[in-house]
């Protein structure tokens, strides 16, 4: 069993980096800094740095419970993690400051980011206390979803300032099943992934296909076509789709 912190980021805040100075950050996934897709800078990755030597600081803010590793037993093929490798790094936007954090992944079946700081510490981040999860060039938002009663993560595949395009992960899991027809002996984690278009605080399922995404475009869809084709970007492709409809942007309101 392995232990996984709910971190409180504005206790982090106070207790662990009170004497840090501030630094200001961008909001948008797409139309951030020009330094990349996701606005961060090479200058300011230090900024608010959270390291094994914080540890004791930030379970004292923190709520500690059990951590179920049970995906990782050897009668279990596939993983909760969404990633297969853990990022190195990974940076938390809360207000005006940045942390860093060490070794990130995503939980799909907590529903949360995670950072691992020792091989038995797991940190949950939990869905709140924060602006947006940075890593592995991918954002993560906490989104209120009704019906859900509250919010819940998703990432971010596409954001203006019109709408978004967001993702939601969830698992099936399938149990082993002793039956030689069946030809299943071990129990396995399947990755699920679901598409919405956020409007304001609207959340829609959104099919994810060539003939919704150019609906998008209106009386511009064959141009939007057109220049797909020509650049060779793939309505199947959550970056290749991103791609498109920043230039969708750029013609709406040119």
């Amino acid at each position: 069993m392995k232990k996984s912190l709910l971190i409180m980021l504005c206790g982090i805040a106070g207790v662990a980096f009170a004497q840090q100075g501030e630094q200001q950050v961008t909001t948008s996934a797409v139309f951030g800094s020009s330094s990349n897709s996701v606005g961060l800078f090479q200058s300011d990755e230090n900024t608010l740095l959270i390291n094994v030597d914080d540890i004791q600081k930030i379970e004292g803010v923190a709520s500690i419970r059990d951590f179920d590793n049970w995906q990782s037993q050897s009668n279990t093929e596939g993983s909760v993690m969404l990633f297969d490798e853990w990022a190195p790094k990974g940076y938390v936007y809360a207000g005006d400051k940045k942390y860093v954090f060490p070794k990130m992944n995503y939980d799909i079946l907590e529903g949360a980011v995670v950072s691992q700081f020792k091989k038995d510490s797991i940190f949950n981040l939990g869905v709140e206390g924060y602006d947006k999860i940075v890593f592995n060039n991918t954002v993560f938002k906490s989104i209120f979803t009704p019906s859900r009663g509250g919010n819940a993560m998703y990432q971010v595949v596409f954001e203006c300032p019109d709408y978004s395009i967001v993702k939601e992960f969830a698992i099936e899991i399938r149990e082993a099943n002793p039956n030689p027809m069946i030809n299943r002996s071990k129990r396995k984690i399947i990755q699920k992934e679901y598409y919405y278009k956020l409007v304001g605080q609207r959340l829609e399922r959104f099919k994810f296909k060539k003939k919704n995404i150019l609906a998008l475009a209106g009386d511009q869809a064959d141009d939007l076509e057109a220049y797909a084709k020509a650049n060779r970007l793939s309505f199947k492709d959550d970056d290749d789709v991103a791609q498109i409809l920043i230039q969708l942007y750029k013609m709406q309101h040119q």
